[in-house]
């Protein structure tokens, strides 16, 4: 499996708050157009992100203070905190979404959100997870579901064991 990893804020506002497109300076190799990637949550703050989301968005108070204590309650430093799928790229032009800068958006879908991240170390570029952990990463993501409040898909870790087990630890 391969991975990304992200200056913070960037992955919470993949993971909830709809950003639909990483922007890069270069193009999305194909052999992961169509695949599954972990975004990593880096151990780098943008501080710049948040000024850029209040200025494209104007939430407005409500939305401000949503938008900052979504930003502050999810945000996770080290660690694979989702997965999602490479659906192709384009240049921002050529989209409708808020969130493309450019030069290259690579189009994300299927987003799975990890309930328990996982600790691990990034890498600058796309980069391979420890087989390991990306072990870890299928078999919650396997298991995801459709969270009925909020419309989210989550992976929580929870592990049927074998039935011959007599007392199963329920979490990776």
């Amino acid at each position: 499996m391969k991975a990304l990893t992200l200056w913070r804020p960037w992955p919470t506002a993949i993971f909830y708050l709809g950003k639909d497109v990483e922007n890069r300076e270069w193009l999305p190799p194909d052999q992961i157009i169509g695949e599954r990637i972990a975004i990593h949550a880096g151990n780098k703050y943008d501080k710049d992100a948040l000024d850029w989301m209040l200025v494209t968005f104007k939430p407005g108070t409500e939305g401000v203070v949503k938008l900052l204590t979504t930003l502050k309650d999810k945000d996770v430093k080290g660690a694979i905190i989702g997965t999602a799928i490479i659906d192709g790229w384009c240049r921002p032009v050529a989209t409708k979404s808020k969130w493309a800068t450019g030069p290259f958006c690579w189009k994300l879908k299927n987003n799975i959100i990890l309930h328990e991240p996982i600790p691990c170390k990034g890498a600058r570029g796309l980069w391979t997870v420890p087989a390991s952990i990306a072990k870890i990463i299928s078999d919650r993501v396997a298991m995801a579901y459709t969270c009925s409040q909020c419309g989210a898909r989550l992976a929580c870790g929870v592990v049927e064991e074998p039935a011959d087990v007599s007392d199963p630890e329920p979490f990776i």
